[in-house]
């Protein structure tokens, strides 16, 4: 199982994988990607590829996620669910940051309960680097 599974990092841990012979279940928030890359599996690996569309910054997300994939025997669940633009960081709302925590961390300690027997990669990229955190101090300072 992969959550970000069909765009960035998650691309590179799904295409591994199933060179490798497992069975996918692809985690993203678009339908759209997630479908395009899902039929890109297919058409590549001899493998069986589900797809859940799920945004993963939504309350009891992994809850809903184990529960559509309660039927497929998860072996490794890699958490790899992206963040949002890089904007500055005051310039992100409130609502912006709450979705982020709950994506990349409380989505992710969930997942450790749902899937607590299984091999599990949790791939947190930072978002600090390409916040411009720099404006932060700035205007901390007065001076921006």
């Amino acid at each position: 199982m992969v959550a970000g599974g069909s765009d960035g990092i998650g691309v590179g841990f799904a295409r591994s994988l199933a060179a490798r012979g497992l069975s996918l279940v692809l985690v993203f928030r678009r339908a759209t990607v997630l479908d395009a890359f899902a039929h890109e599996v297919r058409g590549a690996y001899p493998v069986e590829v589900r797809t859940v569309v799920l945004d993963l910054s939504e309350a009891r997300a992994m809850a809903r996620l184990a529960a559509e994939a309660a039927d497929f025997e998860v072996g490794l669940f890699v958490a790899n669910a992206g963040g949002d633009d890089p904007a500055m960081f005051l310039e992100r709302n409130l609502e912006t940051h709450l979705a982020l925590v709950q994506r990349n961390c409380s989505s992710v300690l969930d997942g450790r309960y749902q899937y607590r027997y299984t091999y599990y990669i949790e791939s947190l990229r930072s978002l600090s680097g390409s916040s411009r955190s720099a404006h932060l101090r700035d205007r901390r300072d007065g001076r921006g």
